[in-house]
């Protein structure tokens, strides 16, 4: 989230409650609703009223500014007069710190269900470590080791790394990478190609909401706009740590790849 750039507020603000319901943050009203009963109201407020808050600045008025914060306030657990001191904005590197302040937790980037203890409660200048990836990427580089040493019988003294150094950024300041249009391009040359796409709605690296409309935005051709297919899991961004999503996503898999395999020729003429 750069200055300026309001666009990731209202696809991150979802991913947001949902942490905020599974940590039971929220009012009792929504709390005690089915997580994607909460998710469809918090869906309507971003795309809705909060869009286009943003979008007006500082001509919203006060009355609206309160009801708008209130609104907010009610979708991430967070403290409405403090959200109205940070414009209605609340950035990802914030939220992380903030929805478990009281409690002197943080909540996990790649999966909100993980906490861990602050390094330096009460502020937000100081940098955090992600606790979900302190749970799994120890399990992760040791089983990875294991595996290509026993079975693979592949040696060497090089470091496995679980998250690759991409540093220095190459991209321009304020520009963002989108290669949606890539594959707007690929399907449409090739529309027998299938794309199957896996969300988690507790991943706050990757929001699925933003997934969503990144492929709403790209205005596909009829013929070819139901060759992608979403699915959800209420899980992370590695929805496979857990048994339950690991075989639920074992078998979406399976029927995907069959739906894949077993489609309808495509008529050119009519597409």
């Amino acid at each position: 989230m750069s200055p300026g750039n309001d666009a990731p507020f209202p696809f991150f603000l979802p991913s947001y409650t949902a942490a905020a319901w599974y940590h039971k943050r929220l009012s009792p009203d929504l709390q005690q609703l089915p997580l994607k009963e909460v998710l469809n109201q918090s869906e309507a407020f971003a795309s809705g009223d909060y869009l286009l808050a943003l979008s007006r600045g500082d001509t919203v008025s006060p009355t609206d500014l309160d009801r708008l914060a209130n609104q907010l306030a009610k979708f991430t657990g967070l403290d409405a007069a403090y959200l109205k001191q940070q414009n209605l904005r609340e950035p990802d590197v914030r939220f992380f710190d903030d929805l478990l302040k009281d409690k002197n937790r943080s909540i996990g980037r790649l999966d909100a269900r993980f906490t861990g203890i602050r390094l330096k409660p009460g502020t937000n200048d100081a940098k955090e470590f992600d606790p979900s990836g302190e749970a799994v990427f120890g399990s992760f580089a040791s089983a990875f080791n294991d595996y290509v040493r026993r079975d693979l019988k592949f040696e060497s003294d090089l470091p496995y790394e679980t998250i690759a150094e991409v540093k220095p950024w190459t991209f321009s300041e304020n520009k963002f990478l989108d290669v949606a249009n890539n594959l707007k391009l690929a399907m449409s040359r090739h529309p027998y190609l299938k794309v199957w796409i896996c969300c988690g709605y507790y991943d706050l690296a990757t929001p699925y909401f933003a997934a969503e409309s990144v492929i709403h935005g790209l205005n596909l051709d009829p013929a070819i706009r139901e060759n992608v297919q979403f699915t959800f899991y209420e899980a992370g961004h590695m929805l496979y740590i857990e048994k339950g999503s690991r075989e639920k996503f074992k078998s979406d898999f399976e029927q995907f790849l069959s739906k894949a395999l077993s489609g309808a020729p495509v008529n050119n003429a009519e597409r």
